[in-house]
């Protein structure tokens, strides 16, 4: 999709689109509240141990594992495609 679009409007158009939405989303994301309790928030202290155990679990189990090797893999393709469209643009 990203692709025809910077075939039909052109690819400055479409960075500075994608600029204007980052800044539209950033602004929107400070107007969320967070409701979570005392208790939630200490809680959230723990994350990075959390993440640790989750990123354990995803090593020791081949499905899992296999997931996220196609997905490490994908996201080095859409690299390739972002670089191509900034090279189009200049």
């Amino acid at each position: 999709m990203g692709g025809v679009l910077v075939a039909l409007i052109g690819g400055h158009f479409v960075i500075w689109l994608t600029f204007s939405m980052y800044v539209a989303s950033t602004i929107l994301m400070q107007l969320v509240e967070d409701k979570t309790s005392d208790q939630a928030k200490e809680e959230n202290l723990k994350t990075m141990e959390t993440l640790l155990e989750g990123w354990i679990n995803i090593w020791k189990n081949p499905i899992l594992r296999s997931i996220h090797i196609m997905i490490s893999m994908e996201a080095l393709a859409n690299v390739v495609w972002i670089a191509a469209t900034l090279c189009i643009c200049y």
